[in-house]
């Protein structure tokens, strides 16, 4: 008994059936079951015929096959099968068909007496021996194999059909728990269903190694520390501009349009008018922008200035009177003789709009000896009012060399000083430097506009000691924080300028309504300076228009 179990129990254990397995096994089992038909029809006579030569004792519930002394002699006792123990089995064999534990079915016991023994003795014995369960029902006596006789072919059968029972049942359960293994496997690691598959796939990843490419970083410029307190996630004026990809709009500027000109941006607007405007109306001035980027970052093919002005004149609200924005040409593309001509020379095209040209720090490496005339070419226009934005930037978002900025930032200095128009300096972390080397090449008196200042009021001071025309803009980055209102409030109101840098700073309360700053949005900035310096804001309007004026002459 313990050898049949425990090889039950290993055949159980396998991992795994295949499904063509289960189809021979299935016919196996069907020609079997017509095999034990027919044998049951046989011993069904054959029993018949030892019935009648059987002896019925008074206990009917035991079966006895009598033999003859001499055969006693020859041969081991024999088992007996009880009728209860063979119906219980039988009933226990179709109702716990899944418990394969408990579905094993004992072959019956047959055991030989003599002649000369009753049925009470045998039944004393195995009392005797343990041989029998508390319900009656007779166990296997652990004897050898040579004392179990040869089961009849109905036995056989049965047993036989019994056990592929038991291994298809035991498959099935198998089978049932890889799936589940199998699902846990796609939902974590997204392998395939097929065992084969997914071990190919591990195999794959495991011995085939990931080809690592170079990783280029710019690295920047070495400098000194900055001298700027605001945060440095604000700064984003000197971003490449990524286009965001709308999907599914054929026409993003019509997108855009519909977009920025929504029903609660223009009741924002139209509150923010009422809310500047006391008695009368008051000039809004924008002295540095980019209507390049601004159209790029809205995705307008044209570069018609009339029209965007008709197309977005919810940033320009009635009260707020636009009176003046300048334009800057900052990159070396902006200024070759043809892009020049035909494109960005349109955008002075607008009574409201000036320009400013010059090369920006972060293309100093793209200097080469016709920028010169360029920028020359370009201040022949009668609406190019000044150089500029140039300077030096020594944040971490540029990667030219700090030398050829330097060599860079000196030539665009001696072209301003010899044709005596106002510089647009952009300077990031450079202060003392920019300050030395725009001292070195210009006079005390040229006009300078330090375009979003972000310093300190000891840098203020620093330049304000030498150059007496010098301004400071400004932009909407004073309504993100007071880390520059105490420079604001320090500061002669006749040194200030306003700005928006547009497209990239947008004041805090429009921050929601608008992904993209326009010039209309010196409001803003108008309106902070007045607030610090607890002036009315009519006053500090006319003061901005007119430091206009004063630097730029327009």
């Amino acid at each position: 008994m313990n050898d049949l179990t425990s090889s039950l129990d290993n055949d159980r254990k396998r991992p795994y059936v295949s499904s063509d397995t289960l189809e021979s096994l299935k016919s196996l089992i069907n020609e079997n079951l017509a095999l034990n038909n027919s044998l049951n029809d046989q011993s069904d006579e054959i029993e018949s015929k030892k019935r009648k030569e059987s002896q019925i004792f008074a206990n009917r519930n035991v079966f006895i096959e009598c033999l003859t002394k001499s055969d006693v002699i020859k041969t081991t006792p024999r088992r007996v099968i009880t009728l209860k123990e063979y119906s219980e089995r039988h009933h226990l064999e179709l109702t716990n068909t899944k418990d394969t534990s408990e579905n094993i079915l004992i072959p019956p016991k047959r055991i030989i007496l003599c002649e000369s023994e009753s049925i009470e003795s045998v039944q004393q014995k195995a009392e005797d021996t343990n041989e029998i369960d508390p319900d009656g029902t007779p166990q296997f006596p652990s004897s050898s194999s040579s004392e179990i006789e040869p089961l009849s072919a109905m036995h056989i059968a049965q047993q036989w059909c019994t056990r592929i029972h038991q291994i298809i049942a035991s498959s099935q359960t198998q089978d049932d728990e890889i799936k589940s293994n199998r699902k846990f496997d796609l939902t974590s690691f997204n392998f395939t269903d097929n065992s084969y598959q997914s071990n190919s796939v591990l195999n794959i990843n495991k011995s085939s190694p990931i080809r690592q490419y170079p990783i280029f970083q710019s690295v920047p410029t070495p400098t000194e520390k900055c001298h700027s307190f605001i945060p440095s996630e604000l700064l984003d004026c000197c971003q490449s501009n990524k286009r965001q990809q709308v999907v599914s709009i054929k026409n993003k500027s019509e997108y855009w349009d519909s977009f920025h000109t929504s029903v609660p941006l223009r009741e924002t607007m139209i509150n923010i008018s009422q809310r500047l405007i006391k008695n009368q109306s008051i000039p809004i001035v924008d002295t540095h922008c980019h209507f390049d980027l601004i159209f790029d970052r809205l995705y307008i093919k044209h570069n018609d200035l009339t029209k965007y002005f008709h197309d977005y004149k919810d940033f320009y609200p009635p009260g707020l009177s636009f009176e003046l924005a300048i334009h800057v040409f900052w990159r070396p593309r902006h200024l070759t003789p043809n892009n020049w001509m035909n494109r960005y020379s349109k955008y002075l095209n607008d009574e409201r709009v000036y320009g400013s040209c010059g090369i920006h720090p972060h293309w100093s490496a793209a200097w080469k000896d016709s920028s010169v005339r360029d920028i020359e070419r370009c201040l022949q226009h009668p609406k190019v009012v000044a150089i500029g934005e140039i300077g030096l930037d020594f944040g971490p978002k540029n990667t030219c060399d700090t030398e050829q900025q330097c060599r860079v930032f000196g030539e665009q200095l001696k072209l301003a000083a010899k044709w005596s128009k106002p510089i647009v300096i952009h300077s990031r972390n450079a202060y003392p430097q920019t300050f030395d080397i725009m001292r070195e090449h210009l006079g005390p008196n040229h006009k300078i506009h330090l375009h979003c200042f972000v310093g300190t009021i000891a840098d203020a001071e620093l330049f304000t000691s030498y150059f007496t025309e010098i301004r400071f803009g400004f932009t909407p980055l004073v309504t993100r924080g007071t880390f520059l209102h105490a420079v604001i409030e320090q500061l002669d109101l006749r040194q200030i300028l306003s700005e928006t840098d547009s497209p990239y700073f947008v004041p805090e309360e429009l921050s929601n309504l608008s992904r993209c700053a326009h010039p209309g949005m010196a409001y803003s900035v108008i309106e902070t300076i007045a607030q610090v310096r607890q002036l009315p804001i009519e006053q500090v309007a006319y003061q901005l228009r007119e430091n206009t004026r004063q630097i730029y002459g327009v």
